[in-house]
């Protein structure tokens, strides 16, 4: 059979389209329709379910029991109002159900139906008080501080109303102690909470044997690229030492946080010699690891960052980084091999090698590094030791460009402690210093010791308002000051020092007015602010500081307003701020950045 094609005259095609626009118009209005439909159902649904509830008024009885009562009777609907017997028995239920659990026994009542509305009267009720715990430990955990605290906790509440759920929280947390410090075996022999009406007193009465205390095996590792050999020597927890639930915790995120895997789960298997051996299943994460992003921030403009890691080069757990960030007044590129030790003196050794452009307010640098340094985690305090030779081109002011080459040694130590959610902490602090040192034996052009640090400080003041303190300082002994390279010296200004003024704009400045950096720098913020949306702060803040060479050098100040979202990727900052009696610079400034508070 052939094709027949057909050819459609405008008449037909006119008639199509009349067709057409009929369908169309009938099936909108049969939509249109069912919408109406559905909206009138759910609103008489509404309605009719709001006209069926039954309010209760409950009079002569404290309000948390009021509460708990009206919650018992919050399904009670019209038509249960008609059967008498019906009535009675869920109001009875309902009244001890409430009231026992809170320590309120044999409660009184009547009770009455008017315009639709129950209304309950208390007219007598026994309020059951605590008498001291009879509490009783056999084994080792009796001597257990978290035990003792849960006795002391309980001999607190003497005197007080009784409830229902004090006695289940002291129950279920002396077996979580137990559980948590190694008593794997504890378990109650007895336990009952002992009520007499006719003295209106309640006892806990609770016999407990924690058994043995529990201890590691060896721990069994499996799955991931590492070696056993590797494994067991980063592992923080040793053959004998006492099962501990803090300890498991810890080497967990210490295991999440070294990124050498995308999944670690754990496995605790008791054995009959009153050890556990804790099975760890690994599965290593993927053998490169890239990443980019386009970012902006006003103190260096619009930026991109390109970045591949490989979080393993071989079983002994070697890392390699390798990072670029291109903006339009710095610019860097670094690589960074990791060698892990796990030793009782050092955690690590590092090799990084390091490429900086640097370009602001006339003053440019451009360094090229090498550095092997170590790398150590000492009560809470992260930290670095290193030795770096670098080839730095500068030049200052007016001064002709100058080159230098030479070794330097420095350490770095920081220490950080938030509490709360890390993207918006409630209150947290951080602490941190840096030295570097060298000499003109070393290639310097002069002898000299920088020292740099500062905190900051989160304090919460209410649940919705906090104070954000933070300082920097420093200090440069030399030989001769006008020796040091322009990235060796201070400059403060920006989002991180003192906003209302560009990046590192303002130091100790020559003859033409060009900044030339500062020997001694300090700078100090405060901030208050208030969360107004669950993501959302409102803030006020003023910075003041100097980076100086003289006395007499001018202190800056800056200040303003802003708004922080706690995004999903991190906090994004944006302020709005102004010189203060400066006749130089005037004029707001807008500052966006992202970075945590802390």
């Amino acid at each position: 059979m052939g094709h027949v094609l057909a050819i459609l005259r405008p008449k037909n095609l006119i008639s199509i389209h009349r067709s057409l626009y009929s369908l169309i118009t009938l099936i909108s209005v049969r939509i249109v329709g069912a919408c109406r439909l559905f909206i009138l159902v759910i609103c008489f649904s509404s309605v009719a379910f709001a006209g069926n509830k039954v309010d209760v008024d409950i009079e002569g009885i404290p309000k948390n029991v009021q509460k708990n009562i009206k919650i018992l009777l919050s399904d009670l609907k019209r038509s249960d109002l008609k059967s008498k017997r019906v009535l009675n028995k869920k109001i009875r239920k309902a009244m001890i159900d409430g009231s026992e659990p809170l320590g309120f026994y044999n409660v009184k009542f009547t009770s009455s139906i008017s315009s639709e509305k129950l209304s309950i009267s208390v007219s007598d009720f026994v309020n059951v008080l605590w008498l001291p715990p009879e509490i009783q430990i056999s084994g080792a955990a009796i001597d257990e501080k978290e035990v003792i605290a849960l006795f002391e906790l309980a001999s607190e509440h003497v005197g007080e109303t009784m409830t229902h759920e004090f006695y289940e929280n002291i129950k279920s947390n002396l077996i979580i102690v137990c559980l948590n410090n190694g008593y794997l075996d504890a378990q109650f022999s007895s336990a009952k909470l002992e009520v007499s009406l006719q003295n209106a007193e309640a006892k806990v009465i609770l016999s407990l044997d924690s058994g043995f205390q529990y201890r590691f095996a060896p721990i069994s590792f499996e799955g991931g690229e590492l070696s056993q050999t590797f494994l067991h020597k980063m592992t923080t927890i040793r053959d004998g030492d006492i099962y501990l639930r803090s300890q498991v915790e810890k080497f967990y995120q210490q295991l999440i946080d070294t990124q050498y895997f995308t999944s670690v789960k754990f496995l605790p298997q008791p054995n009959d010699d009153k050890s556990v051996t804790l099975n760890v299943v690994l599965e290593s994460s993927p053998r490169y690891r890239y990443s980019t992003g386009l970012g902006f921030a006003t103190d260096i403009g619009p930026r991109v960052k390109v970045g591949i890691e490989r979080p393993w080069v071989n079983s002994k757990g070697h890392q390699l980084k390798v990072k670029s960030e291109l903006s339009t007044k710095v610019k860097t590129a670094t690589t960074e091999y990791i060698i892990p030790l796990y030793l009782d003196w050092v955690d690590s050794f590092v090799w990084s090698s390091g490429w900086q452009n640097k370009d602001v307010e006339g003053t440019g640098s451009e360094v090229f590094s090498t550095s092997f340094g170590m790398n150590r985690v000492l009560h809470s305090w992260v930290g670095s030791v290193n030795v770096n030779l670098e080839n730095e081109r500068y030049s200052l002011g007016d001064e002709p460009t100058t080159e230098v080459s030479y070794i330097s040694m420095g350490t770095q130590w920081t220490r950080t402690r938030i509490w709360g959610n890390a993207r918006n902490p409630s209150k947290g602090y951080k602490f941190w210093f840096s030295l570097e040192t060298s000499s003109e034996d070393l290639g310097a052009e002069t002898d000299f010791f920088i020292t740099k640090g500062g905190f900051k400080w989160l304090h919460g003041l209410t649940e919705k308002q906090s104070l954000l303190l933070k300082s920097t300082g420093g200090i440069i002994f030399a030989g001769n000051i006008a020796d040091l390279t322009a990235t060796q010296l201070f400059y403060v200004g920006g989002d991180q020092t003192i906003r209302g003024y560009d990046y590192e704009s303002l130091s100790t400045v020559d003859e033409s007015g060009a900044i030339i950096g500062g020997q001694y720098l300090n700078a100090f913020g405060i901030e208050y602010r208030y969360q107004w949306l669950p993501k959302w702060q409102l803030s006020v803040f003023t910075d003041t500081g100097r980076a100086f060479r003289d006395s007499a050098d001018k202190v800056y100040v800056g200040a303003g307003v802003g708004v922080r979202w706690i995004s999903p990727i991190g906090p994004l900052n944006i302020d709005l701020a102004f010189p203060v009696n400066d006749d130089v610079y005037d004029g707001a400034r807008l500052h966006v950045y992202m970075g945590p508070v802390i």
